[in-house]
């Protein structure tokens, strides 16, 4: 009752090959059926890769089992927290509901493209809860593992005919700019150690005192010596 029975629709090729990757992770085909029949339908109407859809789901319950329940409370097959049930126009708040969870989970990453339009690893790291990477240990490498999910996902795909092998690449890792150190001038010394230089300043040459001729004063008479 929980989970529906709702009829899956595999006439599509693409919905076709989606179900054919997820039935190696389920336990319950007709489950992956259902799961490939949302996440196609929802991929169109959020303008989002299916494949990278699979590669997601994989990485958060790779079981493909709508019961899922992680230890902060995120449930269904793509894991969704559950103060987001009821609040994205699925027509349900039940999320252990395969086309409701899979409804929401889609519409919560489409929100995050939306704020990162040209940083998909930026939007996964957000649906994972990663946005300032202190969430989950690691939490950074999310965005890597849908990347190797969805590209074997891609060539499993491809193995059946009729599509080509999609690529996902995870973002560099940003280069650490190296501060150059101050040498430090040394000298060797006469038994082979090496000594720092210290630097003293120039002492400043004294200037050459004036001789003043010594005079004796006799009146108004001055006499010099």
């Amino acid at each position: 009752i929980l989970i529906g029975d709702a009829t899956p629709d595999l006439s599509a090729p693409v919905t076709r090959r989606i179900a054919f990757v997820l039935r190696k992770f389920a336990k319950d085909d007709r489950i992956a059926d259902r799961a490939a029949t949302a996440l196609v339908r929802e991929a169109a109407r959020k303008n989002i890769d299916p494949v990278l859809l699979v590669g997601l789901m994989i990485t958060e319950n790779s079981a493909i089992d709508p019961l899922a329940k992680s230890n902060v409370g995120a449930t269904g097959l793509m894991q969704v927290m559950p103060f987001h049930a009821g609040e994205w126009g699925c027509g349900s708040d039940n999320l252990v509901n395969v086309e409701s969870n899979i409804c929401h989970g889609v519409a919560i990453l489409a929100d995050y493209v939306h704020r990162s339009p040209k940083n998909l690893h930026k939007a996964l790291l957000g649906y994972n809860g990663c946005v300032r990477g202190t969430n989950t240990p690691r939490c950074y490498t999310y965005s890597s593992k849908v990347y190797k999910h969805a590209n074997t996902a891609s060539r499993m795909m491809a193995s059946l005919g009729g599509t080509e092998v999609r690529r996902y690449s995870a973002p560099a890792a940003p280069k650490k700019v190296r501060t150059a150190k101050r040498a430090t001038v040394t000298r060797t010394a006469s038994k082979g150690a090496t000594r720092a230089r210290t630097t003293r300043p120039r002492a400043t040459p004294k200037p050459a005192p004036i001789k003043v001729p010594r005079q004796v004063v006799l009146g108004e008479i001055k006499i010099s010596k």
